[in-house]
């Protein structure tokens, strides 16, 4: 039986602080033009229903790409080469972006930043590896840390490079930034833990039977779907439609929230420990709903961006929590493929989520995708009851 190793032991504080650096530099890549994405493809003349479809893209890719990518790299053994290929994979659809002058373009390519992004699949399988004998709320709970504070630097710079230097800087950003973490990211330890295993019937049946795996794969879409129809999606046309945010302003909106997200990621597995995950699940969804369902009564800036803290912290909770519950019962050989289908089957919603409420919103008008949104994080909370009473997943 393995004993428990402290953090300082192979690979070491080194290995875990570089490799941190580079998952923050990745998500500060993929995130760089986000907050003004959506409305510089209505520039080049999509219609919302577009924009949807364009910020969807991303999803799509995840969602056909992650368990395939996790099974690969359980049966090589391997996780380094996916990660840095991913950074470079990010750094091509950056240049695309750059090059795109039609709203087609920019779904071709933000699909194209979905496959650098399936490689999250092997990023968090390795990072865990590091943290032998730990629970995986801990270097997961670091992992959101970093990937939340990269999205708030990205996010945060993009609004201002855009406003300053024009719409297409933000994406030249992603590139150079894209470059700089592929040569950090080479530099990390492999996964000492992965051996080569062919995939087999069995490995793929004992993975899908994990009842916690089912209950974040469900918990899992609809965050997601909620993040890209909202913070992702539409809450920057609405800031920049109704209440007149400019280009700068979209990037500290969607900063507001981040930093929140960041501010909480640490404190995750103390909440468990506190009050367990399903009062912390429960918690987790319902400030994400009262971050959504005032939305559409927001009049002016300063009110929609406390509402974005207060759902910041929301899926600050609820993404680490997820990520965890996701491999909880799962075997260290199969993690792989675990978290690629944890992150295939949310991914879907990050797709739906854009894609669905581009049309509600051209249908509908704006106010719709939000009220729909609250009403699902809503519904969450009796989800995470009975599917606790029912597969027996207990507070730890």
């Amino acid at each position: 039986m393995s004993q428990q190793r402290p953090i300082t032991s192979s690979p070491g504080n080194a290995a875990i602080i570089l490799f941190s650096l580079g998952i923050l530099i990745f998500w500060a890549a993929m995130y760089v033009y986000t907050p003004v994405f959506p409305v510089y493809a209505g520039v080049l003349g999509a219609d919302l229903t577009t924009v949807g479809l364009a910020v969807g893209a991303y999803g799509l890719t995840q969602m056909l790409l992650r368990i395939p990518l996790g099974m690969w790299s359980d049966s090589l053994g391997k996780r380094r080469v996916f990660v840095v290929a991913g950074m470079l994979i990010c750094a091509l659809a950056a240049v695309g972006f750059a090059f795109s002058r039609t709203p087609a373009g920019l779904i071709v390519f933000r699909g194209v930043m979905g496959i650098a992004a399936s490689t999250w699949v092997c990023s968090t399988v390795l990072f865990t590896s590091y943290f032998a004998g730990r629970h995986p709320s801990v270097p997961l709970s670091i992992m959101t840390f970093a990937s939340s504070l990269g999205q708030l630097l990205g996010v945060a710079s993009g609004g201002v490079i855009a406003q300053q230097l024009g719409w297409i800087a933000p994406f030249w950003a992603s590139f150079i930034l894209s470059l700089i973490g592929a040569v950090i990211l080479a530099q990390s330890p492999e996964d000492s833990t992965a051996k080569a295993m062919p995939v087999s019937r069995d490995g793929i049946l004992r993975t899908a039977r994990s009842r916690s795996l089912i209950l974040a794969c469900i918990l899992g879409a609809i965050m997601q779907y909620v993040t890209w129809s909202t913070v992702n999606g539409f809450t920057p046309v609405l800031a920049a439609d109704r209440l007149g945010a400019s280009r700068a302003q979209l990037g500290y909106l969607t900063t507001t929230g981040l930093i929140a997200y960041s501010a909480v990621a640490l404190f995750t597995p103390r909440l468990v420990r506190i009050i367990g995950e399903a009062p912390a699940l429960v918690l987790s969804f319902s400030l994400m709903a009262v971050g959504v369902l005032p939305t559409p009564l927001v009049t002016v800036l300063p009110a929609l961006a406390a509402l974005q803290v207060i759902g910041g912290v929301g899926r600050g909770f609820v993404y680490t929590l997820l990520l965890s519950l996701s491999i909880k019962e799962t075997a260290a050989q199969d993690r792989a493929s675990a978290m690629g289908a944890f992150q295939a089957v949310y991914a879907l919603g990050m797709f739906i989520g854009p894609s669905l409420s581009g049309s509600i919103a051209d249908a509908l008008g704006l106010d719709a995708v939000f009220v729909l949104c609250g009403v699902l994080c809503l519904a969450c909370l009796p989800i995470v009851w009975i599917a606790i009473q029912r597969t027996q997943v207990q507070p730890r």
